[in-house]
């Protein structure tokens, strides 16, 4: 990793879409953080650089998470998911696996009206957000 400032990052995504994602996103813009969309499109190198000197990682939880396996020190994760994603342990299952305790890293459950759908939208509480 090429040691830069650190960054705090916003990784957006288009699917599992998030209801209120554009006044989320801009709730991180005013709290300086980078929005990074299509990140599954960046090379590795700059992958693994960006989150490398990433300090604050944030979004809907989603593969690209996995990159914080380079993230600074005691980086600080927020993870956003919808009810029924919130129990699909495996993403807490490969963060745990981790050796070190680089980082923390919490969940946040959406608002959502499916009863049974893994995959559907939902809506985070802005009052949870401004939080973070």
């Amino acid at each position: 990793v090429k040691r830069t400032a650190s960054r705090k990052l916003y990784l957006s995504r288009e699917t599992r879409s998030l209801k209120n994602n554009k006044e989320v996103e801009d709730i991180f813009i005013r709290k300086g953080y980078e929005i990074i969309k299509n990140s599954h499109l960046l090379p590795l190198k700059d992958k693994i650089n960006m989150f490398g000197n990433a300090s604050h990682i944030a979004g809907p939880g989603g593969s690209a998470f996995i990159f914080s396996f380079f993230s600074r020190n005691k980086c600080q994760i927020n993870l956003f998911y919808n009810f029924h994603r919130a129990f699909d342990t495996l993403p807490l299952q490969i963060m745990d696996s981790f050796t070190t305790s680089q980082f923390t890293f919490t969940v946040f459950i959406g608002i959502h009206e499916s009863k049974s759908d893994f995959n559907c939208d939902y809506s985070m509480k802005i009052e949870d957000i401004n939080k973070i």
